[in-house]
């Protein structure tokens, strides 16, 4: 009995998280939205939480402003795989997690949200090589987003701490 009602819990959790993930988006449309980092002990994680980001000012040419591919279908659908990815990191489904950013990738190789959250997996997993090649491809993708400035210098300080 215990056990279903942990399983239904469970279930409930991950539903909400990947519904909820979606709803945080900047001014734009875009999705962004920010994971807690994994807890200190041994790379595991105690909590993710979803904030929102602060939307971007109006003057700040960001790569989505001047990307003539940003409103391609594909593009729209490697953001939905993102978002799907991101809400199942959320709910420590990493396997789900990253093959969605791994299917994302395939979509739109430029999709600098997948290599972060690619980063994040492999941190998570101890990984920490393929956490900084990820990590640094994400850098140079997102290069202009100031809502990914300070995420990805965290990013690098933690995947440093264990190298």
């Amino acid at each position: 009995m215990v056990d279903l009602l942990r399983t239904a819990s469970l279930t409930a959790l991950a539903v909400a998280a990947l519904t909820s993930c979606s709803a945080f988006r900047d001014k734009d449309g875009r999705p962004e939205t920010r994971a807690g980092a994994p807890a200190a002990s041994g790379g595991r994680r105690t909590e993710r939480t979803a904030t929102a980001a602060p939307p971007a000012p109006a003057d700040v040419r960001t790569p989505e402003r001047t990307d003539t591919g940003a409103e391609s279908p594909k593009r729209h659908a490697s953001e939905s795989l993102v978002e799907e990815g991101k809400g199942y990191w959320i709910a420590g489904r990493d396997r789900e997690a990253r093959e969605r950013f791994e299917q994302a990738l395939v979509l739109d190789g430029s999709n600098g949200v997948a290599y972060y959250y690619l980063a994040e997996i492999a941190v998570d997993a101890g990984r920490w090589d393929e956490a900084a090649g990820y990590r640094d491809r994400a850098a140079a993708l997102l290069r202009g987003r100031e809502t990914y400035r300070e995420p990805l210098a965290e990013l690098a300080r933690r995947i440093a701490e264990r190298r």
